[in-house]
């Protein structure tokens, strides 16, 4: 019995490190993650069009706006974040969006927002770059920054992203 838990244990520790190496040989790894999330990319036809920054963002008619944080069964957080619609940036940057489908917003966490034209043209839909008058903190510091997409609307926050870094026209 001794011997059969050593056998499990073992492999699931050699399986682990395997994976933890692949992330970190791919190039995904959280230090890596950090300094792609210090900037925005902005993709058109598979090609980057324009990167921004934070100071950029700041210096473009932003809104302080309010969103409820409804999350992990915590109770809804009523926050006040400062940024840009997505709308309002992509003709800012003189990106045309004419004959396109949808926006994909990606985060260094591997995670992914869809977005919609109708949506984008219809909703408001910020990137934001300060939560209650605070800068958002990147991910290595426990933040949700120092971007994040931000979907007032969005019943549950599911479409929300966190670390955002690239934003893909398609």
């Amino acid at each position: 019995m001794k011997k059969k838990y050593l056998i499990v244990a073992g492999t699931s520790l050699l399986l682990l490190a395997i994976v933890a190496a692949m992330w970190v040989l791919s190039g995904n790894s959280l230090v890596d993650g950090v300094e792609r999330s210090k900037t925005i990319t902005f993709i058109v036809d598979g090609e980057v069009a324009v990167t921004i920054d934070r100071d950029f963002l700041a210096a473009q008619d932003n809104r302080t706006f309010s969103a409820t944080i409804r999350s992990n069964g915590k109770r809804p957080q009523q926050t006040r974040y400062t940024g840009i619609l997505l709308a309002n940036l992509f003709q800012q940057l003189g990106l045309d969006l004419t004959d396109r489908t949808q926006v994909v917003v990606k985060a260094i966490d591997g995670y992914v927002s869809t977005l919609t034209m109708d949506e984008l043209q219809n909703k408001r839909i910020y990137i934001a770059y300060q939560m209650d008058g605070e800068d958002l903190k990147p991910i290595n510091e426990g933040g949700n920054g120092p971007f994040q997409l931000v979907i007032p609307s969005d019943p549950y926050s599911q479409r929300w992203c966190k670390y955002v870094y690239q934003v893909e026209v398609k």
